[in-house]
């Protein structure tokens, strides 16, 4: 049976020619992830940390702060989060070795 042609084109587009991500694609959508990070929920700010973590890349942001400290940052702000988006983020920054005070 053939594969999908968008599972194809989705999966050439996130991974190089070596089955590894593509960092450049995920660098930028960290990047514009970031600026946005205010309009996110609890449940978007988990599964961005877990999509992140599953790939094993945690993008810097700028010279002194990556992805997972702005997540962290956002996270504490008055967002709503359950025992699954809990377990997931902990799961998460556990995976790439990322401790952070405001967890």
């Amino acid at each position: 049976r053939g594969e999908d042609s968008s599972r194809v084109i989705l999966r050439r587009l996130l991974f190089n020619a070596d089955k590894k991500p593509n960092r450049d694609l995920f660098k930028f959508l960290a990047d514009v992830s970031t600026d946005r990070l205010d309009q996110f929920d609890a449940r978007c700010l988990s599964n961005l940390t877990y999509a992140y973590a599953l790939i094993g890349y945690v993008p810097e942001i700028d010279d002194v702060s990556d992805l997972f400290d702005h997540i962290a940052m956002e996270g504490g702000k008055g967002k709503r989060f359950n025992a699954q988006v809990i377990s997931n983020m902990v799961w998460a920054y556990a995976t790439v070795s990322k401790p952070h005070t405001d967890l």
